[in-house]
């Protein structure tokens, strides 16, 4: 069974400090929409990536913010919708949950459901698929899709936005995070080689510390950021940030008051260290047959039936019996067609639908009865 892993990384490698590339917003796809019941739409849905690279060279090791951005047709705008993903991951459909994961779905479209719900539609109106890093390489689909109040039918993609991730090459490090350029710019010499080094560092006053500094070399920022994340993790944040404003039997006295710059600067490193371990990760992983190339079309040819259609046909099925005005009265809205058709499940009519199914299957109604074939006679 394919599961979603959804999980946290802390990566505290020691390499060379690198440029990180500006993340900018590049598209994937922007596709008109479809309507399950063959009816006119003119609803846009545009899936957009925002990285550090082009949507065209992403990798398993880009972390990427994947977008849909819906401009419903004019007749929608203001109205109350619930708001449809479904990814096919290697053969496998997944829809995306309210909580931003994403779980396995077995493609029928009475189980399909929303991952954003009562949704009031402007012009346009955004969300997020992914925020985080794809671990596995391979072509990703994308449907979208969306309900609107008092509707029966669905606008959604009729062709999926594609998403291709690549295995990356490198070796994975967090030597230009965002954590890491704060240290260089803001805390490496302003406050590590003009404060912390005259006593943090091999044979200076604080020599038995475990936090110990570099002075100035070409690896003298991603080392002192390497010292620094290894003793916030060892001894916590409270405890370096009381320190170093003079608490804790801190020898050296006050070096940064709580605030001055390079004080705000070591929060910010301490903010964005939290941020990179919270890091979500997504993961697909594959036991079992995919879905073919029709199924992964899996809207094009639905088309959902009309409220008073199912109450009639169920009621006829179930009771015997044509609906009363006070059941389509209750019937206006799909919850209240849901407990319609939850009554007629019950009383002697129901019981005489399942009995005579179970017969018209097992045929059992002809052991209750003698055979009407008679033997032949022998002349």
């Amino acid at each position: 069974m394919w599961q979603l892993v959804r999980v946290t990384l802390a990566i505290l490698a020691l390499t060379p400090l690198t440029a990180m590339a500006a993340s900018t917003a590049s598209p994937v796809a922007t596709i008109n929409s479809a309507s399950t019941d063959g009816t006119a739409s003119n609803s846009v849905f545009q899936l957009s990536v925002t990285a550090s690279t082009p949507s065209n060279a992403l990798s398993t090791a880009t972390e990427l913010d994947l977008t849909l951005e819906l401009a419903p047709q004019e007749s929608h705008r203001g109205a109350t919708a619930d708001i449809y993903t479904v990814i096919v991951a290697g053969g496998q459909f997944f829809t995306l949950e309210p909580d931003g994961g994403y779980s396995p779905w077995n493609g029928a479209l009475e189980t399909l459901m929303p991952f954003a719900t009562a949704q009031t539609l402007s012009s346009t109106n955004k969300y997020t698929l992914i925020d985080g890093k794809m671990t596995e390489a391979g072509t990703y689909l994308y449907f979208a899709a969306y309900s609107v109040a008092n509707e029966t039918r669905l606008l959604f993609t009729p062709d999926p936005a594609q998403l291709v991730i690549r295995e990356s090459t490198a070796l994975p490090d967090d030597s230009d995070s965002q954590a890491a350029q704060t240290f260089e710019a803001d805390v490496e010499t302003a406050v590590v080689q003009e404060k912390c080094i005259f006593c943090h560092v091999e044979g200076g006053l604080a020599r038995n510390s475990t936090l110990q500094f570099q002075r100035t070399n070409t690896a003298s920022a991603l080392n002192n950021f390497g010292a620094l994340t290894t003793y916030l993790k060892e001894r916590g944040e409270a405890f370096f940030l009381a320190k170093i404003a003079g608490g804790e039997g801190h020898a050296g006295g006050v070096q940064l008051t709580e605030s001055s710059d390079g004080y705000l600067a070591i929060q910010r490193v301490i903010a964005e260290l939290a941020d990179a371990e919270n890091q979500s990760l997504y993961a697909f992983s594959q036991t079992g047959d995919g879905v073919s190339s029709r199924q992964a079309s899996f809207l094009t040819e639905v088309t959902l039936e009309p409220r008073e259609a199912s109450l009639r046909r169920a009621a006829l099925l179930l009771q015997g019996r044509l609906p009363t005005e006070a059941e389509r009265n209750a019937a206006d809205s799909d919850a209240g067609l849901r407990e319609v058709l939850r009554s007629f499940m019950a009383g002697a009519p129901f019981r005489e639908f399942v009995v005579t199914s179970v017969n018209d299957r097992l045929l059992t109604e002809g052991l209750r009865q003698p055979s009407r074939t008679q033997p032949l006679a022998i002349l």
